[in-house]
């Protein structure tokens, strides 16, 4: 395959770019639907997912749960498009 051709499909990938892990924590390379890159670091254990607006804990989620939820969805969503409670897993 072509160098330039790999280059440009990599420069043209949406969603999850990378996923590593520092200090307990899944550091999260996204690019988003519109072409923006974030970072996200979320723990590798369970963390909290809470209500924005009334500050109430709705469940927890593990790192491996958010890491997929990032991986199905973020292609497709702008950065403010995103929460972690419009994508929350079925409770075990």
């Amino acid at each position: 395959m072509n160098e330039n051709f790999r280059r440009s499909e990599s420069e043209h990938a949406r969603g999850v770019l990378s996923v590593t892990e520092e200090n307990r924590h899944y550091v999260i390379s996204i690019r988003w639907v519109d072409g923006t890159e974030s970072t996200m670091y979320v723990p590798m254990t369970e963390f909290d997912v809470v209500n924005p607006q009334t500050h109430h804990r709705i469940r927890k989620l593990t790192g491996k749960e958010a890491v997929q939820i990032l991986k199905d969805h973020t292609a497709e969503l702008h950065r403010e498009e995103f929460s972690w409670e419009k994508f929350l897993p079925e409770q075990k």
